[in-house]
């Protein structure tokens, strides 16, 4: 199985603060990487559910929360990239909802840009981003969405 690059292409200045997410490591952090040499002023913050290797391969480019987030608090199935195999496994993990992980662990109030990559969860994602949705009662300012 041929595993989907991230690939970013982000107009922002050298000099400037920004802060960037990114939900759903998979193992892949090089357009991280390439956005924290072109914007090293920017604050980086990644989730996924399986800790290794995404937390020392995120860490170099910002904070890793080891947690799924999602549409859900709590505990639930989710497809999650095993650690040890380039496959895709159903397991039991840890789940916060979109809305709370924002607000409470990134804690910004302007999120630049929001990379969602977490293996058919985002259909869980959509409602928060519409108009209606938690997110717009929330403090936190979505600018640019990436699914």
């Amino acid at each position: 199985m041929q595993l989907a690059a991230k690939m970013v292409d982000f107009a922002f200045s050298s000099d400037e603060s920004c802060s960037i997410v990114s939900l759903g490591v998979g193992r892949d952090v090089e357009a991280e990487l390439s956005m924290k040499h072109d914007m090293p002023f920017c604050a980086f913050f990644g989730a996924d559910p399986v800790k290794e290797p995404n937390q020392d391969m995120f860490e170099t480019a910002g904070v890793f929360y080891n947690i799924a987030v999602g549409g859900r608090n709590g505990t639930s199935l989710a497809t999650v990239l095993e650690p040890d195999t380039r496959s895709y496994r159903i397991r039991e993990v840890n789940h916060v909802d979109i809305a709370t992980f924002l607000a409470r662990f990134v804690r910004k109030q302007y999120i630049d840009q929001l990379i969602i990559d977490i293996e058919w969860a985002e259909y869980d994602v959509l409602p928060y981003l519409v108009k209606t949705g938690d997110l717009e009662n929330s403090d936190v300012v979505l600018c640019q969405v990436m699914l």
